[in-house]
């Protein structure tokens, strides 16, 4: 398993459990994180970032088709959908 899948793998954990210790073990402490494309700002640090995850009415069983699409030694993009309904 690649670097990239474990850390996709650990944001679908921390997506489905809202844990706090999920969320803070795939984002450093000074991470920015925009929740969709047309956010006007990120959220700041890790802090902000696990409130909004505690809070955000997003379900706990997301339908979704991620996945990585290519991986190097400093770079990972991941793909993804949501899934059907």
């Amino acid at each position: 398993m690649t670097a990239a899948q474990r850390w996709l793998d650990g944001y679908i954990r921390a997506w489905e459990t809202k844990d706090p210790a999920d969320v803070r073990a795939i984002f450093a402490d000074d991470a920015e994180y925009w929740f969709r494309p047309d956010d006007p700002s990120p959220l700041r640090g890790i802090d902000a970032i696990v409130e909004m995850w505690r809070t955000e009415r997003e379900p706990t069983a997301p339908q979704h088709d991620l996945r990585v699409l290519i991986e190097d030694a400093r770079l990972a993009i991941v793909t993804g959908s949501p899934g059907a309904d």
